[in-house]
């Protein structure tokens, strides 16, 4: 028989405390599954490595490569006459009236020097190959004579002008032996005179 209160009610029997326990496994599984997932998105070593890589050039992309055997030239390795506006080095010149050369003397108002061909800038010299009488022949071949005197007496220096070529791809540059112009020097002796344009004749 069921028991009756004082209140004339049936008493409830108290509920039996196992039904709370899906509220607790509902817990656990929730607990589990956000640290599951928050485990599962957490950057790795491995991947962050590979976002913070800096790619970096290799070695022998740094390299400048030849498909030759010489070497690869440097700033230094060419001659200073085509690179520097004013240079100065002391050398030994010969002649080369009928062909190039390394350091020569063509004529009175050409040289070779490091193998590049050098017209002295302002100034004109008698002609000793396409010459037009015997006295300008033999003026040239003095003023050609005493070049060689000059060029081998002391440091030769070159200074650039505001041409850097003539006509003929002869570099135009300002030659000096110790400081002294070569042109004046020239032009004071008599083998030379000032560049006028042009050719003129050096025959009376």
């Amino acid at each position: 028989m069921d028991h009756v209160s004082n209140g004339g009610r049936r008493g409830r029997r108290p509920r039996p405390q196992s039904a709370d326990l899906p509220f607790w496994r509902l817990t656990i599984l929730l607990s589990a599954f956000v640290g599951f997932s928050v485990w599962h998105y957490l950057p790795t070593e491995d991947s962050t490595a590979e976002r913070t890589a800096v790619p970096t050039a290799s070695a022998e992309a740094l390299v400048p490569t030849n498909s030759g055997n010489a070497p690869v030239p440097t700033v230094s390795d060419s001659p200073s006459v085509r690179t520097n506006p004013t240079t100065s080095s002391r050398q030994a010149f010969g002649a080369c009236k009928w062909g190039g050369g390394t350091n020569c003397v063509v004529d009175g108002d050409t040289i070779f020097l490091d193998g590049q061909k050098i017209r002295i800038a302002g100034i004109d010299a008698p002609e000793t190959h396409d010459y037009g009488c015997d006295s300008e022949l033999a003026l040239g071949e003095r003023a050609a004579g005493r070049l060689q005197q000059l060029v081998n007496s002391g440091a030769i220096t070159l200074t650039s002008i505001d041409r850097d070529e003539d006509v003929y791809g002869r570099k135009l540059r300002n030659v000096a032996v110790d400081g002294r112009d070569v042109g004046e020097t020239l032009i004071a002796e008599g083998l030379a005179r000032e560049y006028g344009g042009g050719r003129r004749s050096w025959c009376s």
